[in-house]
């Protein structure tokens, strides 16, 4: 654990439990809060009660659990969306996916977590997801709170965003990783006291990888020009302005016909699935701003020639990119070739390296289960 690495610290190994009382650092919030949201929110507390009256600038960087599985929202929110029917999206459930790339439904999004979204679960599901994700708003309100107890509201820059969407049904998907809107697009508020823009949306393109050059120049820090993202702050009091003309979007997790390299540019999003074992690789091409549910792909329709041939430009460059940028040692120097779409299948079959999911501590080899373990 990283708590050396840190002025104030807690947290927990791996995925963690829902149950506070599981998590040793996190022991002392349990009696309170046995639902580890509502107890992240009581240490941001203490930390601010410690170090937000203090001369010195702080950071303080939360990461909820939630609403990552298992479902176990918090018991004391389940009047919340109980009995609460849900309105189906236009691209919910299988039969508005049979025109997505067979590659797409090779993962467990299709074959095994996505029935947990299937008709006659979709409401009580979507209700204990939310549910979750009302705890995690809770605990937020509990920080913003003490902030505004402490007088820090009108000088403390607040970041909310996650590392992920969620598909809940669309297209036939559980889960997250694939590179539809659903599993990419995640929520962003940023409030800035000193900004003029606030309470403005923004459709600017912009990703994850923009945190960081953002914090840094936030805090008037020099951005390495080694960083892929780009810092926001220009959007804050004009959120009309453009950060980039194009994104792209990584998936290299889980069962290998599913990895993919996607670009967003113009509104479109072009997305490369290579994989080719009795199969072809498939190109798609969607109209988001016409098409948000992604119901339609494009790749082969004749008017959509001059955006196709666009965007796999913008593709080929940033595989090109992969190819002199890619960390050795961390199964990345693989995906050159393989999202190159110039390299045929029979090049690429066999290159691929079975990546390792364990995230928990490693035993040592002397180490051997019985009874009493």
């Amino acid at each position: 654990m990283p708590i050396d690495k840190f002025d104030w610290w807690r947290g927990w190994p791996g995925q963690g439990d829902y149950a506070t009382i599981k998590n040793k650092y996190m022991k002392e919030y349990a009696s309170e809060y046995p639902h580890v949201p509502g107890a992240l929110g009581a240490a941001a507390i203490d930390f601010l009660k410690e170090y937000g009256d203090k001369e010195e600038p702080f950071c303080l960087s939360i990461s909820f659990k939630a609403p990552h599985g298992p479902m176990r929202p918090d018991k004391k929110y389940d009047e919340v969306y109980k009995g609460v029917k849900f309105t189906r999206k236009e691209n919910y459930w299988r039969e508005n996916g049979t025109h997505l790339a067979k590659q797409s439904k090779l993962g467990r999004q299709y074959t095994t977590i996505c029935d947990t979204w299937a008709p006659e679960k979709y409401d009580a599901k979507l209700a204990i997801y939310y549910q979750q994700i009302y705890g995690v708003d809770s605990a937020v309100g509990m920080i913003l709170s003490q902030l505004k107890r402490q007088g820090l509201d009108d000088n403390t820059i607040v970041i909310f965003t996650s590392d992920n969407g969620y598909h809940c049904g669309a297209h036939g998907f559980g889960g997250k990783v694939l590179t539809y809107e659903e599993g990419s697009r995640a929520p962003l508020l940023v409030y800035d006291p000193t900004a003029k823009g606030n309470r403005n949306s923004c459709s600017s393109l912009v990703s994850n990888v923009d945190i960081a050059p953002t914090i840094l120049n936030l805090a008037g820090v020099h951005i390495p020009p080694n960083m892929d993202g780009k810092s926001l702050t220009r959007l804050f009091d004009n959120p009309k302005r453009a950060v980039k003309n194009h994104e792209i979007l990584i998936q290299v997790w889980g069962e290998n016909p599913t990895h993919s390299l996607s670009v967003v540019a113009d509104g479109f999003k072009y997305i490369y699935w290579f994989y080719g074992k009795d199969m072809a690789p498939v190109e798609e091409l969607f109209d988001l701003s016409k098409d948000p549910y992604e119901m339609h792909n494009i790749a082969g329709v004749g008017s959509s020639k001059k955006q196709l041939t666009k965007m796999r430009m913008i593709y080929d460059s940033e595989v090109k990119k992969w190819k002199g940028r890619s960390i050795a040692g961390h199964n990345y120097e693989q995906y050159s070739i393989l999202f190159d779409r110039n390299i045929p299948w029979s090049k690429k079959e066999g290159i691929m390296k079975k990546p390792n999911y364990n995230y928990g501590p490693k035993k040592k080899k002397s180490e051997k289960r019985t009874k009493h373990s």
